[in-house]
């Protein structure tokens, strides 16, 4: 809707436009200019402009803000709280990286949630796909502003545009060899996975955190009922 509006404006005048030197023709370009940035500032603060206009949406419990992180008796309620948290959480999203599934804290999160919900209600975002991707818009946006940039200025040949643009695009090649190769390491780390590997920052939550686990895992019928903490946790290991 932006880009035809601003085609519409620019059409008749209204919006400035700039002059190919190569074929000699007016060319708009404030849509070009200015799609990115409003793409990004509404995703960015769409929710808060949602807020305003009275739809809050949808409700979000983030651990690292919603449990206490100093004071050491109101965190311990809000952790042996997690799993009702979780239990009325209908989509949990975590965001990956290197460390996620070696702390015995994160681990405990995804245990309780896959013991509530189906796997598919979890969503893996690792965080070097974040990083990619803001990339990747960048490196768009900066090809898009140079031609038009080399399209006023110059008699730039498009053979020469389109080599100009290629420099961009290996840019975001090399990015997305990284994101496979990270995936792959995602993978590897997942099949040797074992929450007894876990580091946990404060040693005496670990049996707490383990059995825990285990009781989850034996009330979702993720194992016997009869079964060991020691084999609930085996079946824990399967399930990740």
């Amino acid at each position: 809707a932006l880009m035809a509006i601003g085609g519409l404006a620019t059409a008749t005048g209204v919006l400035p436009y700039i002059t190919d030197l190569s074929w000699r023709y007016p060319v708009g370009f404030m849509c070009r200019a200015l799609c990115m940035p409003t793409f990004v500032a509404l995703l960015l603060f769409a929710r808060e402009l949602q807020g305003l206009l009275g739809s809050p949406g949808p409700t979000v419990f983030l651990d690292k803000t919603c449990i206490h992180q100093d004071d050491q008796v109101v965190q311990r309620q809000g952790i042996e709280k997690l799993s009702a948290f979780l239990s009325n959480s209908e989509i949990m999203v975590a965001l990956y990286t290197d460390t996620y599934l070696l702390k015995l804290w994160t681990v405990y999160e995804v245990a309780s949630f896959l013991a509530l919900r189906p796997i598919k209600c979890m969503k893996i975002v690792p965080v070097y796909q974040l990083f990619a991707y803001h990339n990747g818009l960048l490196v768009g946006y900066l090809a898009q502003m140079s031609t038009i940039v080399l399209r006023s200025y110059t008699t730039f040949a498009w053979h020469e545009l389109i080599l100009w643009n290629g420099v961009f695009g290996l840019l975001v090649m090399v990015g997305c060899r990284r994101w496979a190769r990270e995936k792959a390491s995602i993978q590897t780390r997942l099949a040797n996975f074992s929450v007894h590997n876990c580091i946990c920052a404060c040693e005496s939550d670990r049996p707490l955190v383990c059995r825990n686990i285990a009781v989850l895992m034996r009330a979702a019928g993720a194992a016997p009922g009869d079964a060991s903490d020691e084999t609930a946790l085996e079946h824990f290991d399967q399930l990740a």
